[in-house]
This record gives structure tokens, C-alpha cells and sequence, in this order.
């Protein structure tokens, strides 16, 4: 069920900005980039504990970065009509906090969204993470 993919790195994820990260719908068959999902594929998430991590790397037992995300959206067993998801906003400071705090670690970070219920640990999405700095700010001259 897990999705790979990589965020920010390709002028879609800045420091000192504002950004919403979502992950959704969610199935109840892994995920295939490209592939059409049948009537009655989607799985309800209304109650799902989604929690979005940053880690310096996979086996970081510390993570950098650990919230909880919101499940918005209306399921529907038609995957073409579920528009459920969970979604995370990380502030310009928060970004800035976490970019800051570690400069000195190889880049990328590490990022997972893993849904936390009582006795489940699944991973739904991870990838690279990769904020970047367009302009020096911040400077007073």
C-alpha cells in the first residue's frame, strides 16, 4: 500500500513558506503508479490516527519532525469519487526550525506518512524530503 515519491528538491518545496502536504485516497490493494482502481477498492480512513514524520534517515529512531494530520474529504467506495485524505500544514518557521536546527546533515531528509492506530504501524507513503532556499533572507545588509 505504500507510495514512494520524492517532496520538494524540483522548485516545489521552499524554505520559509507555508506548505500543505497530503497523502489520499487510500486503498485497500498496494498502490501502482498508473494503475485503475475497481468500485469497492478505496478503504474508509475517517478514523485513522495519520501522523507525517521527518527522520534523518529511514532508521533514525529520533524523528526531526512527528504531527498528526487531518482526514478530510468524503469517502466513496468509487475511487474516481473519494476525495478523503490526510493532510499536514508545516509553517514557514517550522521548515525554517527544522532546516536550520540540522544544516550540517547530509541532505535529503527522509519523510514517511504512517498511520498509527492501536496496533497497526503501516506505512502509506515515504520517500526524500528535500527542502530548498531560493535567495539568501532574512540578512540585514
Amino acid at each position: 500500500m505504500a507510495i514512494q515519491t520524492t517532496i520538494g528538491g524540483d522548485g516545489s518545496l521552499f524554505k520559509s513558506e507555508d506548505k500543505t502536504f497530503s497523502v489520499g485516497p487510500f486503498y485497500a490493494a498496494p498502490y501502482t503508479e498508473g494503475a485503475v482502481y475497481p468500485i469497492n477498492s478505496c478503504v474508509d480512513a475517517a478514523l485513522w490516527t495519520v501522523v507525517f514524520v521527518v527522520s534523518i534517515l529511514d532508521s533514525s529512531e529520533d524523528p526531526l519532525f512527528e504531527e498528526p494530520a487531518t482526514i478530510s474529504g468524503v469517502f466513496h467506495l468509487d475511487p474516481a469519487q473519494n476525495t478523503q485524505k490526510a493532510s499536514l500544514t508545516l509553517t514557514d518557521v517550522e521548515l525554517d526550525d527544522l532546516t536550520r536546527t540540522y544544516p550540517t546533515i547530509a541532505k535529503p531528509y527522509r519523510y514517511s506518512w504512517k498511520r498509527m492506530d492501536a496496533g497497526r504501524g503501516t506505512i502509506l507513503a515515504w520517500g526524500d524530503f528535500l527542502p530548498q532556499l531560493a535567495t539568501a533572507h532574512g540578512v540585514t545588509p
